[in-house]
This record gives structure tokens, sequence and C-alpha cells, in this order.
């Protein structure tokens, strides 16, 4: 059965080398400062409830995808949005880099990130991503990872978050295939 949602890859102008890695510092540059300034709004949100919080961390993706558009020239295009439930459901992605993550946090309605539990440990960043509810595994517990996000699933499901697996359970090269986890078989998707 065909994707009824997708989006194609990120396009880019090309461009000679040294200028595409003046623009990729340029980039970095700024979604780290990004990174620090809604990771603090967030920590100093933290008494604030959930919808807000996840409406502050939105600025975080918006910003980093019109930077993107506006310092490296990447654009996307998305098609099949009528396809998309009303309803919250259980997302399976492909993690080819850090720009799905900017795309779907943008663009999807607020997600239970499935993370590696060792993101939450740095400051600030880990405390702000901590605030949005992310299922938090330890990849080595086996079983008992797959068990939390489906027990933790469930639950973000039932208060009406989205749930996000990338179910390869790291970065893959675009093109390229790796076994999926336990946790993306558990969740329906093999």
């Amino acid at each position: 059965m065909a994707n009824p949602f997708s989006m194609s890859a990120p396009t880019a102008v090309p461009m000679p080398i040294p200028m595409l890695l003046g623009r990729s510092l340029l980039f970095s540059v700024g979604m780290i400062a990004a990174t620090g300034v809604v990771a603090l709004a967030l920590v100093l949100s933290a008494a604030r409830s959930f919808p807000r919080r996840y409406h502050i961390s939105r600025y975080w993706s918006q910003f980093n995808l019109w930077w993107l558009q506006v310092v490296c020239r990447i654009g996307y295009q998305v098609s099949g949005v009528e396809h998309i439930p009303q309803r919250p459901v259980i997302v399976m992605a492909k993690h080819q880099s850090t720009w799905e993550t900017m795309f779907l946090h943008q663009y999807l309605p607020p997600v239970a990130w499935v993370i590696k539990r060792e993101l939450l440990w740095l400051p600030f960043f880990g405390w702000g991503l901590a605030l949005l509810r992310p299922i938090a595994i330890n990849r080595q517990a086996g079983a008992s990872a797959v068990k939390q996000v489906i027990r933790q699933g469930i639950e973000h499901l039932r208060q009406g978050q989205w749930v996000l697996i990338f179910p390869e359970g790291t970065r893959v090269a675009p093109g390229v295939r790796k076994r999926y986890g336990m946790g993306g078989g558990s969740a329906g998707g093999a």
C-alpha cells in the first residue's frame, strides 16, 4: 500500500563547496542559537500547560525551517495532507537527518517523540525536551523498552498526543534501509 502522506526530500540549489560549507556553518550557528533560546524559554515556562509549552517549542522548528530556506536555499513540498487523520495516531518516519525532526515537529499535531533517554541529560536542551513529554527509552533495555513505548504510547494517544517513532532506531542515510527495531515492529509496522 502506498503511503498516502508523503514529503519529497528537501531540495537544494547546487552551489560551490566553499559557499556550501559557509552556508552550512551559518545555518548551524543559527540552529544552535535557536535551540538555546527555545530550550531556555521552555525551562522558564515549566509551570505552564503542556499545550502552551508545545506551542513555544514550535518556534524552534518554525525558525529553523525558515532559516534553512534563507541560508541554504533548501525547500520542500508536501502532498497528501488530506489523508492526515484528525485523531491521534502513531507515526513511523525514516530518520535521515535533523530536517525531518524539524519538519514533523512543525507540521504534525503535538507528538510524543520516542527518543533515547540520553538526550534528556543535556543541559537546557534535554530539560526543555523533557517538558514536551517524550517517551524516553534506554535502547539497551530490549523488550522492556518496547513495553515502555507501548504503555506510554497508549497513554499519550488517550491524551490526544500523537506518537512519533523512528523505527530504524537511529539516523539512516537517504536510500539506505536498516532493519526495523522491535519498537517499530510492535507499533504495527515492520
